[in-house]
């Protein structure tokens, strides 16, 4: 006490404080400054208010705030970090209030959509939805919010921006803040788009290569060609999940294919029906090309023309591959081929599987 402050402050602290300390009795406010000092322990941090109590006196209240300081240079930094994490995570994230508006997406999850961040912030989560999902997803928020806390796991589907269905594992959590009283869920989202994809033709294969086994052990148990034929139909369509296949043969003339076995046609077609060789049908073709035959539109077929036989039965895609002959000289014996009524580009691997 007593002593000047140039004698027991820094020169430029001390001069900082005069000139506070003059301002404030100019102006008789109450002034504000925040300073740093090197004490014994260490750099510290002070917060100081001034104000005037006479024409010549000011009161100065002066508050350690270091450790207040290096809590919230700490909590930036946290902030800094979670928002990296966020940003860069290569699973989706998305934070959303209690009425589904998404507040915040990281860049995973607009890639995801085909969008970019801001496309997806202030959209619902009804929005980004699969229509048939909309209803699980509020049922998800609704146990959420009910539980306060818990998490939840979901599977369910993504609309893109392009209109394309995705697929996701959703693992949601949420939050409530009591203090301010905000609901929030974060939501995890992993793209099993791929997988799924990977796991139905792992699924697909396994279930033609059951097929192709049950096929050849019926064939050695010496069935008769005819019902072999018939046999064959009835495992394609339930393999492929077509609604119709069938064997053609070729007449000894050459001048049609007669239906010899078959699924899914019309009541008295098979042993009956004959389709045209040649330009005339998908089957005709088939001989004709020899190699596999696969259509994926028959109304916009330009190759040939579909034959009263698919048309009558509403025929849209289809695929077919010729069967050699053991005993005409190398020649075909006629066609095996399966069709759906709705449309289908059928896969190389479908292709070998008929073949």
């Amino acid at each position: 006490l007593g002593r000047l402050m140039e004698e027991v402050l820094p020169e430029e602290l001390a001069a900082d404080g005069a000139k506070l300390i003059a301002e404030v009795l100019s102006t008789g406010e109450v002034a504000s400054a925040e300073y740093d000092m090197d004490m014994p322990d260490g750099p510290r941090s002070y917060d100081m208010r001034m104000a005037p109590v006479g024409p010549d006196d000011v009161v100065s209240v002066i508050r350690d705030v270091t450790d207040s300081r290096v809590a919230a240079r700490r909590l930036e930094e946290s902030e800094r970090r979670f928002r990296s994490l966020f940003d860069e995570s290569p699973l989706g994230l998305m934070v959303a209030d209690s009425r589904g508006v998404v507040l915040a997406a990281n860049r995973a999850m607009a890639s995801f959509l085909g969008a970019s961040p801001q496309d997806i912030q202030g959209r619902t989560l009804a929005d980004i939805t699969h229509p048939d999902d909309v209803g699980a997803i509020r049922e998800l928020v609704g146990r959420l919010r009910e539980g306060a806390g818990g998490s939840e796991n979901l599977d369910t589907r993504y609309l893109r921006v392009d209109g394309a269905i995705v697929h996701a594992r959703v693992r949601a959590v949420f939050h409530r803040d009591d203090g301010e009283g905000h609901e929030r869920i974060f939501a995890l989202v992993d793209d099993v788009t791929e997988r799924r994809h990977t796991d139905g033709l792992l699924a697909t294969r396994t279930r033609q290569q059951s097929a192709l086994a049950r096929f050849s052990q019926e064939a050695l148990a010496g069935r008769d060609v005819r019902s072999l034929m018939q046999r064959a139909c009835e495992l394609l369509a339930d393999t492929l999940r077509v609604e119709c296949a069938k064997v053609l043969e070729l007449a000894p003339d050459g001048s049609g294919l007669l239906l010899r076995a078959g699924v899914g046609w019309a009541a008295g077609l098979v042993g009956r029906a004959v389709v045209g060789v040649g330009p005339d049908s998908q089957a005709g073709y088939t001989l004709y090309s020899g190699e596999p035959v696969v259509v994926v539109d028959l109304a916009s077929e330009t190759r040939f023309r579909g034959p009263d036989l698919l048309i009558d039965h509403g025929i849209v895609s289809g695929m077919s591959v010729a069967i050699r002959g053991a005993d005409r000289d190398g020649t075909s014996y006629g066609v095996l081929g399966v069709h759906t009524a709705t449309p289908r580009d059928f896969s190389p691997d479908n292709v070998e599987f008929l073949h």
